[in-house]
């Protein structure tokens, strides 16, 4: 047998029903759906739920979607913009009811944001296709529920069209879609009774409803087969059946089905302040009572004590009607229907106000004029007071967007907007220290200058001063090898100019290093080496960065040993920019390392920039020689604090120039503080914040403090997990992975562990990361530790930069195919953009608007509401973090809405303390928009259960509540 249509299937299907419960968003759940039954509701629809949602989430179906047999005839409302979404929604939800409605008429903001509801009524053709597919598809009808246009006739050809399409049932709201909150006015029934004269399916009516006499005055006006009722059932679910009975009595009814039929404590909680609306304005406290109500019970207790104060006055009322005086049309103990002001005295009463303002900012004193009300008792108080004007901002804005940029920055920019100015057009900024063009100039005229002196040779040597600073005079023995190394001299061409270095040797004691015992070793010391070239000397030290002196003019004399290196073809002024380059890079004076990073790091990189030959393998070698052995071990700790600066040499450039920013900014202390909140040991490995004064002198001396959207008031969250071992690669993704992807990888450790950020990766990089975490056939082990090192390093300005250029886009696609990955992948990609989002820097590129369905911000939005709306601690954990960070800094509007209507749905929940933490202070930060106040204060935030997890989230849901009250 076929499904039924049309007046077959309201006739048998549905019984013929004519009173009809609406569907309402967390108000229509099955213990309100049973409590309307019982006073004669013949037909029920569930609240709407989101397609998009069902679909992928099996938690929110199985919540959303309760029923029991005697909960019949039932429809499914959905909302939707997608048909293959919508139908894939439908076909789980057909088993369980009698037909599938789709919502065409809800008219609130959030609808609008989410293109669904009253929004799509301009897209006919759209729509068309999303009802014909379901008709076609489907076991059970489909029906929908719209609201008029301005025009009758485009009303009427609108409902036609839906029935074409397959619409088996019409539900026609006689308001159009701007008619809303203060502006919702009478529905007007004639747009009803003009669709129901031209289709040829069964109509309801929705609109006006508050008393059973409208039930049938519409029906004779309208002609409709049935009447829908949806604020006047809410606030008397008597209302089909004709009755006026005591609030306290529906209260109590519909608190006992809830125990029967469970739903979420603000469900609860809204019906109550629905059925008691009007008692609650007489007596407040019980307004208060059910408000901070954590239980039924405390429902029970709230309505007991209603009922007690009430029946003193109702006996009274029985006694003499007429000493009851009342705006209501019945007293306030009885059921009965909340009315809206009308809009037009709405407008009037708007108008009489800025007219009242208006007089008196004419009528008042010169002396006032301008000034508020507390400036005027100022001057009353204090006639010669006189008022400053409007505060001017002490700083000067980027020339592209509103924070502050540096006095010297060549394009009246800030640092971001200026490092990709210049990425973009290869363009210098020295104020910011920027010399991309000039690195690019150089490297041209050194390929320009080697072709044209190819036959020309510059007099000059260079020479390498080998000074031993720690030597044992009296030494036993010297190795062979090192003789031999001391020996060594390249010869040059007979054209060259050899100048003479000497090289003393400077005795500051002996370091004897034993490697075992059959076998001594002599470590003759730690060397010092310059390069003489052009007839100076240059050197690099831990006080001065790179200097300069005459030939063994430093405070070590003459040197010891003199190793000729051969001729050099750079000009003197290709030779100076390039150590200008070094100078504000790796070796400026807080890059010196005794060991690691030090003069001779220097020599050898300018040796080799010079003639192409390094200098002695036994002098470059050393650090790691002496680090090999016990004793080097025991010695790493004094010598990092040491340095060595020979004196008699003065640096070639300013060492003021300002060092980068720390690339790890402060963190949240309490995550390390509150033990036991993560199942995770990784997730305890958060760096914690750091207020010492050498941070802040990092800081940009040429920039003004920073624009009021980069205020931090909370530090952010950031996750620190260890980097997995390299071995792991090797043993798990020898067989998957290239020798080359292998390489690039043991790069990307390197650059992690590599402090001083002495270099950059590339793009090849990326690709080998995007390799690894796209490819399911990886592995999730392998997936998650890329992951690990993608926290690590989004952190650092330059890789962040280098994402926003790569062409593989991998952040894009991580967003696209987020839902597609296992949950394993999904953690640690959301700890990845929680600390991408922990700086401004990270944050901006993230959040990238670009007014498209596939921007970062709108894919990260979905993101995030997508993970809130799930019922997993770990994901609920974890995308609390995430919108923490978001939530530091601006984020558009319409994510903001959505964001924070997905974490008053998550707050509903119980969570843990650390996550209920996040999300209440990141509801704070988006509640300081009024339109997030306003649907705070209609959804509620649960925070009855949060309130007793800790004493800052009770502080936090305090404020809240406050703000919503308001």
């Amino acid at each position: 047998m076929g499904k039924l249509e049309g007046f077959e299937f309201w006739k048998k299907t549905l019984n013929g029903a004519k009173l009809v419960v609406a569907p309402m968003v967390d108000q229509s759940e099955l213990a309100w759906r049973m409590l309307s039954r019982r006073y004669s509701a013949e037909l029920c629809y569930t609240p709407m739920f989101h397609a998009a949602v069902f679909v992928r989430d099996a938690n929110y179906r199985k919540e959303s979607l309760q029923t029991c047999s005697e909960d019949r005839p039932l429809i499914v409302q959905f909302c939707a913009n997608d048909p293959d979404t919508f139908l894939k929604a439908a076909e789980m939800a057909q088993d369980h009811c009698d037909a599938i409605d789709l919502n065409l008429g809800c008219p609130q903001s959030i609808a609008k944001r989410g293109h669904y509801g009253a929004f799509l009524q301009d897209e006919w053709e759209l729509l068309e296709k999303m009802v014909s597919l379901c008709h076609q598809k489907l076991k059970v009808p489909i029906t929908c529920k719209i609201r008029v246009f301005e025009s009758k006739e485009r009303t009427v050809k609108y409902a036609k069209m839906l029935e074409r399409a397959g619409c088996q049932l019409l539900t026609v709201h006689g308001r159009n879609r701007e008619q809303k909150g203060r502006y919702t006015g009478l529905a007007n029934w004639d747009y009803i009774k003009a669709v129901r004269e031209n289709v040829s399916i069964p109509v309801y009516a929705n609109g006006n409803i508050q008393y059973l006499s409208d039930v049938h005055k519409c029906m004779e006006e309208t002609g409709v087969h049935g009447v829908m009722s949806a604020e006047g059932n809410l606030h008397n679910p008597a209302l089909f059946a004709g009755q006026d009975p005591f609030v306290w009595d529906m209260a109590e009814e519909y608190l006992d089905l809830a125990e029967k039929y469970p739903c979420p404590l603000s469900y609860a909680r809204g019906h109550m302040f629905k059925i008691l609306h009007h008692s609650l304005n007489v007596h407040a406290e019980i307004r208060d009572m059910i408000a901070v109500g954590r239980s039924l019970d405390c429902f029970k207790l709230a309505v007991l004590k209603l009922k007690e104060k009430c029946l003193p006055e109702v006996e009274k009322f029985k006694e003499n009607p007429e000493s009851f005086t009342s705006d209501l049309p019945l007293p306030y103990w009885i059921c009965q229907p909340y009315v809206r002001p009308n809009p037009e005295l709405e407008e009037e009463r708007k108008k009489m106000k800025e007219s009242v303002k208006r007089h008196l900012d004419e009528t008042v004193a010169p002396e006032f004029a301008g000034l508020s009300k507390n400036k005027m008792k100022k001057l009353l108080r204090n006639p010669n007071k006189k008022f400053k004007g409007r505060r001017e901002e002490q700083y000067e804005k980027c020339f592209s967007c509103t924070n502050c940029r540096g006095k010297k920055c060549a394009f009246l920019m800030c640092k971001i907007c200026c490092k990709k100015k210049t990425l973009e057009e290869t363009l210098d900024c020295k104020g910011h220290g920027i010399m991309l063009r000039t690195k690019s100039l150089s490297k041209k005229a050194l390929d320009q200058k080697l072709q044209q002196l190819q036959n020309q040779k510059l007099n000059s040597d260079i020479v390498v001063d080998a000074c031993d600073i720690g030597t044992d005079r009296e030494c036993d023995r010297v190795s062979a090898e090192s003789k031999e190394n001391q020996e060594l001299v390249l010869n040059s061409t007979q054209e060259s100019v050899q100048t003479e270095t000497n090289c003393g040797v400077r005795d500051t004691g002996d370091i004897n290093v034993e490697s075992d015992h059959s076998n001594w070793r002599q470590i003759n010391g730690v060397w010092h080496t310059g390069i003489v070239v052009y007839g100076r000397e240059f050197f690099f030290g831990g006080t001065g960065g790179i200097e300069s002196c005459n030939p063994g003019g430093t405070m070590l004399g003459q040197p010891d040993e003199i190793v000729n290196l051969g001729e050099t073809q750079i000009p003197y002024e290709l030779f100076h920019d390039h150590l200008f380059e070094l100078a504000q890079s790796q070796f400026r004076p807080s890059c010196y390392h005794l060991l690691d990073h030090n003069c001779n790091t220097f020599s050898s990189e300018i040796a080799k920039f010079l003639t192409g030959n390094d200098i002695p393998s036994h002098i470059t070698g050393l650090p790691a020689e002496v680090l090999s052995t016990p004793f080097g071990q025991m010695i790493r700790p004094f010598v990092d604090a040491m340095s060595v600066q020979p004196s008699g040499g003065h640096a070639l450039f300013d060492t003021n120039t300002p060092n980068p920013a720390p690339s790890v900014p402060p963190t949240n202390t309490f995550l390390t503080d509150m033990p036991n909140q993560s199942n995770s040991s990784q997730d305890a490995n958060r760096v914690s914040p750091s207020n010492s004064q050498d941070s802040k002198s990092e800081e940009f001396d040429d920039f003004q403090p920073e624009s009021e959207d980069e205020k931090e008031v909370d530090e952010p969250i950031i996750y620190k997990d260890p980097l997995p071992e390299l071995s792991s690669w090797k043993n798990e993704g020898s067989e998957k992975l290239s020798d080359k992807d292998l390489t690039l990888i043991k790069d990307i450790y390197d650059y992690c562990k590599d402090g001083q950020r002495t270099w950059s990766l590339s793009k090849d990089h990326i690709q080998t990361i995007h390799k690894v975490i796209g490819d399911g056939r990886m592995g999730d082990h392998l997936r998650v530790n890329i992951g690990v090192l993608l926290q690590d390093l989004v952190l650092i300005e330059d890789f962040v930069t280098l994402l926003d250029h790569e062409p593989t886009k991998l952040v894009m696609n991580l967003m696209q195919h987020f839902e597609e990955v296992t949950e394993g992948v999904q953690i640690s990609v959301l700890k990845f953009f929680t600390n991408c989002c922990s700086s401004h820097f990270g944050h901006t590129f993230l959040t990238r608007e670009n007014g498209s369905q596939t921007s970062m911000m709108k894919l990260l939005t979905n993101i995030c509401v997508n993970c809130l709306l799930k019922d997993d601690v770990q994901i609920n954990q974890k995308i609390s973090a995430l919108v923490f960070n978001l939530s530091r800094f601006k984020m558009p509007e319409d994510n903001q809405v959505e964001i924070g209507s997905a974490i008053l749905e998550c707050l509903q929940r119980k969570l843990e303390e650390q996550t209920a933490y996040n999300l209440m202070k990141c509801l704070l930060r988006l509640m300081e928009d009024n339109e997030m106040c306003d649907l705070a204060g209609v959804v509620g935030m649960n925070c009855s259960t949060h309130q007793k997890l800790s004493a800052r989230v009770r502080n936090l849901c305090d404020l809240a509540m406050e703000k919503t009250a308001l």
